[in-house]
């Protein structure tokens, strides 16, 4: 088996489904029941993933492309630099192997990084995938 088949082999959907779709639902209602925040609008994410964090999250997806040149904003989640070994920061252009990887909120700042929408909407116009 591929590192990368490992990775999509071996996910929280090898369990029943129904208990993966049960755990998601009740985790959104969960999140919009708080009254220390107001998240809205999950439940028009398309896909939802279970995940033991977002190093997880940046593990699969690294693994799924790893032929691909990981792209990010300076300041992105400073694992990332670690361990992938094909990388680059964002410089305004995407190139045709790239894969860009950007956290919501932004890890250095804890907000929407400046350029969020505009680098996501180019990365769209493009085909590429996030």
């Amino acid at each position: 088996m591929k590192v990368a088949e490992f990775f999509v082999a071996n996910t929280p959907y090898r369990f029943p489904i129904n208990t993966v779709k049960e755990f998601l639902n009740i985790f959104e209602s969960w999140i919009a029941s708080s009254t220390l925040n107001d998240v809205q609008g999950l439940g028009r994410f398309g896909h939802r993933y279970l995940a033991s964090g977002v190093t997880q999250i940046f593990d699969d997806f690294y693994m799924r492309h790893i032929n691909r040149t990981m792209v990010f904003f300076r300041g992105e989640y400073p694992y990332l630099r670690r361990f992938i070994k094909n990388w680059r920061f964002y410089d305004g252009e995407f190139k045709p192997d790239d894969a860009f990887i950007i956290s919501a909120p932004f890890s250095a700042t804890g907000e929407a990084h400046p350029n969020h929408q505009a680098v996501l909407e180019q990365a769209e116009a493009k085909k590429f995938q996030l």
